[in-house]
């Protein structure tokens, strides 16, 4: 053994040189910093920011670099506790130097130190980034899946002020009634079920907030056709004979006037909408093969903070106000009213969908408050949700087919209406364009939930009139009231667009399509039903008016012009009851009501307008420049809402006191926004009772017609038949 061993020495030293060097000399492997993080400067409480950091991997030999390349293949930690740090690592520790190790095994690890600056005023809360699936039908079980939380830290500091850091939220606990949420079985009842998510807040102190997940009332299909066996049209046999002196002399085989089936409406609140110049599409009011059926997308909306409102008993009060029957209710509902008011012709059908819950659903109540501008924006998310949470097709709730909504309801439950916000009761619209496969939401309605339940005593509970009053807009109405702040009121309270009393006028009726008039041109004595029946008005004209034929033969009759118009009223049906909120009376006496119409368009050129000159040229026009700017709003100097005709640049000054529909009284009495009918009682034209603008210029701007066309007509009340 001996001898093999030397042997073996013998070799190993008979080799050559460079081999024993090459065996003696090791390789050294290091991670070296290229280029230094960004940011090496911090807050406390702010996430690591590792962006600009460049790491080589480089082995020496001795002194010599044999190989270095970047590395993204390494961690950094805390030098001192060995804590790993990530984009996601929050520096919760203070110094002026923490040191950082990267790390990569097989390599020395390289170093660096950042500085941490404290801050004040720490708070903390959970965002919300994604919700899961939030609706369920009842009995189902609850996942979380696609929940995503950051923690939020706001904090203030000496140099840069406020600052707010998110970071990902993984620790935390998720329960429903106190019990581990994932897999919990909701309940059978429809309604909103709270969520509650907890965690630890820096400081040690519990962190929780909460989202809703829904139990759906039911599965809507589309539009519901409302079937109202207790709605019943009024037939009467009362009737009042007018004797008229017409401005063009008669000849024997030429009676004086053209009766409805011998005229056509050339336009309607409807028909303007396509083409004007703030594009508002109203609601189809009309159908001229038969009765319009325009379905309505109802909301009802919980502000955050009224979700213990959000009650099945409530439900059935909005459902009742839109859609109840009329021999349940004290006045109307909106569906029965409007049937009623069109003689059959309009027929509003709908959906009401479940609750929804703003604090969950929407972004736009960050605040106590929302603006106008917001609930336009509001209106289309809701039109979304329903359509996305019952699978409807909105296309159903377009039955012009123009790729708009027909019309959208909004019903808030929440705060009652203040100078500063959107709670109160309005409609209006967002000008969206149409989408035929997608329709969008142009013409809206936004009322809160008190107005229909405390506004009156008499209909606690249960009252429509705003609802109907604010869907009057959506279908083209105008307010006949005055904004400003004075006593003047053109038709003295007493008109479903004035005070939400009563039934529509003749005048409404026609431009809302349900009603055809009588023209009366020459001499002639017409005889028409009371104002319940359809084709029971009387227009009579400026001198000098003529009326083109169309295809049919029909006279093309233009209700965007200036005239008289003339009904029967009768204290029946929709005009029984008086509306207590407002102390408003209905009258309770029958005879002819006279109306002065001025409802000419105006068109825009060049930022000016002004009107058209013949005004049949306004229902012909279809470049979007026309607009119906004769409004019953007088000037109110200081005040946005107070402003006429003169708002629109070029139109004169005097405009202001032009009225839309002005009631023209028998006594002559100027009719206020304080009338009383008590101390008023000579409101209505009696049998031979005779009208000529002489005895009543009064009650006209500059003792007559506002487009400065002579009036020389006349007529007399020759006979009225009524029978309570």
């Amino acid at each position: 053994m001996r001898k093999n061993f030397i042997a073996l020495s013998t070799l190993l030293f008979a080799l050559p040189a460079i081999s024993l060097t090459s065996c003696d000399q090791s390789t050294d492997k290091r991670l070296e910093i290229v280029t230094m993080p960004t940011r090496v400067e911090y807050y406390r409480y702010e996430l690591f920011d590792s962006s600009g950091l460049i790491v080589n991997a480089s082995e020496y030999r001795g002194d010599s670099l044999v190989k270095s390349e970047e590395t993204t293949d390494y961690n950094i930690t805390f030098r001192d506790s060995g804590e790993i740090i990530d984009e996601n690592t929050v520096f919760k520790e203070t110094g002026s130097e923490i040191v950082l190790s990267i790390n990569k095994e097989g390599y020395d690890s390289a170093y660096f130190a950042v500085k941490v600056e404290n801050v004040s005023g720490v708070r903390q809360e959970i965002e919300i980034v994604s919700l899961p699936e939030t609706h369920y039908q009842p009995g189902d079980t609850f996942s979380s899946e696609g929940l995503s939380l950051n923690l939020v830290t706001t904090f203030r500091t000496i140099n840069d002020g406020q600052k707010k850091v998110s970071s990902a939220l993984t620790d935390y606990d998720l329960t429903i009634d106190s019990e581990t949420a994932d897999g919990y079985q909701l309940p059978l009842e429809n309604g909103r079920v709270p969520v509650t998510i907890t965690t630890t807040a820096y400081d040690g102190d519990e962190l929780s907030t909460t989202f809703g997940v829904f139990v759906l009332r039911q599965t809507v299909e589309g539009p519901t056709i409302y079937e109202d066996d207790t709605i019943h049209l009024v037939e009467d046999d009362n009737s009042l004979t007018v004797s008229i002196d017409g401005f063009q002399e008669s000849s024997a085989d030429d009676k004086g006037y053209y009766s409805p089936d011998e005229v056509e409406l050339g336009s309607t609140f409807y028909d303007y909408s396509q083409h004007s110049y703030d594009n508002w599409k109203y609601a189809p009011s009309y159908s001229k093969t038969g009765t319009q059926q325009t379905p309505l997308l109802v909301v009802p909306v919980i502000v955050p903070g009224y979700e213990s409102m959000a009650t099945d008993a409530n439900w059935d009060i909005i459902k009742k106000v839109f859609f109840g029957d009329s021999g349940d209710m004290k006045f109307e509902s909106l569906h029965s009213y409007y049937y009623k008011s069109s003689n059959g012709k309009l027929d509003i059908t709908g959906t009401i969908t479940d609750y929804y819950f703003a604090s969950d659903e929407s972004s736009l109540f960050d605040k106590s408050d929302i603006k106008d501008y917001q609930v336009a924006l509001l209106a289309q998310d809701c039109a979304e949700w329903a359509k996305d949470i019952y699978n409807l097709n909105l296309q159903d709730y377009d039955s012009d087919k123009d790729g708009l909504i027909d019309a959208m309801w909004l019903v808030y439950i929440g705060p009652m209406s203040n100078d500063y916000s959107a709670y109160w009761a309005f409609s209006s619209t967002t000008m969206a364009e149409g989408d035929v496969e997608n329709p969008k939401v142009n013409n809206y309605g936004w009322c809160g939930f008190d107005f229909l339940t405390t506004s009156s005593d008499d209909f606690a509970n249960e009252d429509a009139h705003v609802v109907i009053h604010e869907t009057g807009h959506m279908l083209g109405l105008n307010d006949y009231y005055s904004y400003a702040y004075s006593h003047y009121g053109p038709l003295g309270r007493i008109d479903m667009m004035d005070n939400n009393v009563g039934d529509h006028n003749g005048y409404s009726k026609m431009m809302l399509g349900w009603t055809k008039p009588y023209i009366a041109y020459g001499d002639c004595e017409i005889t028409i039903p009371s104002s319940l029946h359809e084709n029971a008005i009387i227009v009579i004209p400026y001198d000098g008016k003529t009326y083109q034929k169309n295809s049919a033969g029909k006279y093309i009759f233009n209700p965007f012009d200036e005239y008289l118009l003339l009904e029967f009223y009768v204290p029946d049906d929709l005009n029984e009851l008086d509306y207590d909120y407002y102390n408003v009376q209905t009258i309770k006496d029958y005879g002819l009501r006279v109306y002065h119409v001025d409802n000419r368009l105006a068109h825009v050129e060049n930022g000016r307008w002004s009107f058209y000159q013949n005004p049949d040229d306004g229902i012909a026009d279809t470049s979007g420049n026309r607009n119906a700017i004769i409004s019953n709003t007088e000037t109110n100097e200081g005040s946005a809402y107070g402003y006429g005709e003169s708002y629109y640049a070029g139109i004169s000054e005097s405009a202001n006191r032009f009225d839309e529909i002005r009631w023209i009284t028998q006594d002559n009495t100027y009719l206020s926004q304080n009338y009383s009918i008590e101390r008023n009682p000579n409101i209505l034209f009696k049998t031979e009772d005779e009208f000529t603008l002489d005895t009543y210029k009064s009650q006209f701007n500059d003792d007559g017609f506002n487009c400065g066309e002579a009036f020389t007509s006349s007529f007399r009340v020759t006979e009225i038949r009524y029978q309570a």
